[in-house]
């Protein structure tokens, strides 16, 4: 049959169940009726990414953004598959791009604060996560990964405040223990 959609759909079966290589070429067959298909795109990137072909997802990733998308993930996974290959640079720059033609979405800004922090530039990367902060004050992430800014200069306050942040408003799960939860008091002689 030459119905695009159905290979599309078979392509997911088979990445639920694991079996990468027949998802790769269903979805390599549904994009030979419709070759710009951004949903079919997407899914082979994401194959391609779990079978770690990070050449190939690069490439497909790189299609989606030169064919148009208004969906972020395209250049976030762009990035992240960047960074797996040490592209600290590109993937820099694939994070600025998506800021530029999508705006000041979050999950691109914490895309390219995290992908600061991989090539080094601990203070840009901060900056980011402030920045990330001030749009969205609940951002899990972007509070987690402060934490391990202040946490690497030394201020153990707020590093321990934007680390515990993490169990609040949509964080993880509420701490499951009996035991007090530290609130940075005095710990001399309680051990």
């Amino acid at each position: 049959p030459q119905d695009p959609g159905l290979y599309n759909n078979l392509g997911n079966l088979l990445r639920e169940t694991g079996d990468f290589k027949k998802a790769e070429n269903s979805y390599w067959k549904s994009l030979s009726f419709e070759p710009n298909s951004q949903m079919v795109l997407l899914n082979l990137a994401d194959v391609l990414y779990k079978m770690k072909n990070f050449v190939k997802a690069e490439e497909v990733y790189k299609k989606i953004i030169e064919v148009g998308t208004d969906d972020p993930s395209a250049y976030i996974e762009l990035s992240h598959i960047l960074l797996h290959q040490s592209k600290d640079d590109e993937a820099i720059t694939i994070c600025r791009s998506g800021i530029s033609k999508l705006g000041d979405q979050a999950p691109l800004i914490y895309s390219l604060g995290y992908a600061l922090g991989a090539s080094g530039d601990l203070a840009a990367s901060k900056r980011k996560f402030l920045e990330l902060l001030k749009i969205k004050p609940d951002h899990q992430q972007a509070l987690a990964s402060l934490s391990i800014h202040y946490f690497l200069e030394g201020d153990w306050l707020n590093g321990w405040i934007a680390y515990e942040s993490r169990f609040y408003e949509g964080g993880l799960p509420l701490r499951p223990f009996n035991q007090k939860m530290w609130q940075g008091e005095d710990l001399s002689r309680k051990t």
